[in-house]
């Protein structure tokens, strides 16, 4: 930054250039976060695939609840209504873990999986470009 002198004041040129990187920090810390938890969300449901047992129920395209009968001829009311719901014409699977069917959930597409991850990993790095490109020196560019 230059001042009334003409010339450069390095401490203001500094504080200029925090301030103006300061939001695309904080979105890059945020989108990070955001890119992991989707990661963790994605992994846990794939372990749930092969690791937990799995229920094959009849579907209506437009129901988010259904109803189910345990082997002790109990009924339970599973809600389905999950983003996405990765199902077949008329079937859905339903996973969990243990002997407890009312944990029951259907596993989310996996197209939905990885436009969110593409998306905030793209956000991720053009946040970290622009802080970066704001943190930089202008000092280059300053004509004396």
């Amino acid at each position: 930054m230059e001042r009334q002198d003409g010339y450069y004041d390095e401490k203001e040129d500094r504080k200029e250039r925090i301030s103006n990187a300061s939001l695309w920090i904080v979105l890059t810390i945020i989108s990070t976060f955001l890119f992991f938890f989707t990661v963790t969300l994605n992994i846990k449901e794939v372990i749930l695939k092969y690791n937990g047992n799995i229920i094959t129920t009849g579907f209506k395209e437009k129901t988010d609840r259904i109803m189910i009968q345990k082997d002790d001829g109990s009924y339970h009311v599973l809600n389905i209504g999950g983003i996405f719901p990765s199902h077949r014409e008329n079937e859905i699977d339903l996973y969990y873990y243990g002997d407890d069917v009312t944990t029951a959930l259907p596993l989310t597409m996996i197209g939905f999986w990885i436009f969110v991850e593409f998306f905030f990993a793209g956000f991720t790095v053009l946040c970290f470009h622009l802080a970066r490109k704001n943190l930089k020196t202008r000092k280059n560019l300053i004509s004396r």
